[in-house]
């Protein structure tokens, strides 16, 4: 914010959403904009659709070679915005998804109105000639919330993260931590340890050494961790 800037929380809670999504971008090796003039126009008109209370999401969609969705990074605005400041933020930071990038043949960002038909009421403050896209299947997969963005926004957004089962990963138990609901197993490709927590288990799955997981394994500012976590 620039100085003498009055605070303005829709423009805060757009610019934190595409950072989010461009973040993710670059980490996996993709723009969302080709352009500083585009990406201006998009944070424009996100600001006027979420001010008249019509904005429902804005998603990065990453697409395979079969056109399904492989990864999906979206983030959801809740209507009139809602005051749960509780989530927990297990990894202290922005979950990024471990995927291989060769699953990844191309990607966009894509809008959603809660209601296409009141568009009319804004259609002449809009600077981005929006269109209907095709709706793309996503691959089988799995979706994870992420905490962190619900937390930065006071709960105001939600952020859910789908991924391909072709980017599972699989480690086993090495260590448990008793009493505490934790426990860290070894990566079987990453050869790297993974913090995991039975809240993202089975309800009653109970961690113990030896035993083989599957993961969707994000990486955190705290080190990696795993989500949605099976027996496998």
């Amino acid at each position: 914010m620039r100085e003498g800037e009055a605070f303005d929380p829709t423009r805060v809670q757009i610019e934190k959403a595409i950072r989010a999504l461009e973040f993710v971008a670059r980490r996996m090796e993709r723009q969302l904009f080709s352009s500083e003039d585009e990406r201006a126009k998009w944070m424009h008109d996100l600001q006027v659709i979420r001010r008249m209370n019509n904005l429902k999401s804005v998603a990065a969609q990453y697409v395979g070679a079969d056109e399904t969705i492989v990864f999906e990074h979206e983030i959801v605005f809740c209507p009139n915005g809602h005051a749960n400041d509780m989530a927990v933020d297990a990894g202290a930071g922005l979950e990024l998804p471990l995927l291989p990038l060769n699953l990844i043949r191309g990607n966009r960002l894509v809008m959603t109105e809660h209601d296409r038909s009141q568009r009319s009421l804004y259609q002449d403050l809009l600077k981005v000639p929006w269109t209907n896209v095709k709706c793309l299947k996503k691959a089988k997969g799995t979706s994870v919330q992420s905490v962190h963005h619900e937390k930065i926004t006071k709960g105001n957004n939600t952020a859910s993260l789908f991924v391909s089962q072709l980017a599972r990963h699989f480690g086993r138990i090495s260590r448990v931590i008793e009493g505490r609901g934790f426990a860290f197993a070894e990566d079987e490709t990453l050869g790297r340890s993974v913090w995991l927590h039975v809240s993202h288990a089975p309800k009653g799955y109970v961690f113990r050494v030896g035993n083989r997981v599957s993961y969707v394994a994000v990486d955190v500012p705290k080190g990696l961790q795993g989500r949605d976590i099976q027996p496998a």
